[in-house]
């Protein structure tokens, strides 16, 4: 089921990058994306994201865990 998973999100960036024309591989491996300075993010807010995060590493590991906790 995790290969369908991959190939699924595989498609969708495939997808994406033919749409859109931008190459989203490169932004994510880099973490900047070409554009102009008025489409910039004014902040990231980076400890939303750390815990958004944190809380779907704890959520997969228990959805896909032989003995979740009660």
């Amino acid at each position: 089921t995790m290969v369908a998973v991959v190939s699924v999100h595989l498609c969708g960036v495939a997808l994406s990058i033919l749409l859109h024309r931008e190459n989203l591989v490169r932004s994510m491996l880099f973490g900047y994306k070409q554009g102009w300075p008025g489409e910039a993010v004014a902040s990231a807010k980076a400890g939303w994201a750390l815990s958004l995060a944190v809380l779907s590493l704890i959520a997969g590991w228990w959805f896909f865990s032989d003995n979740p906790v009660d």
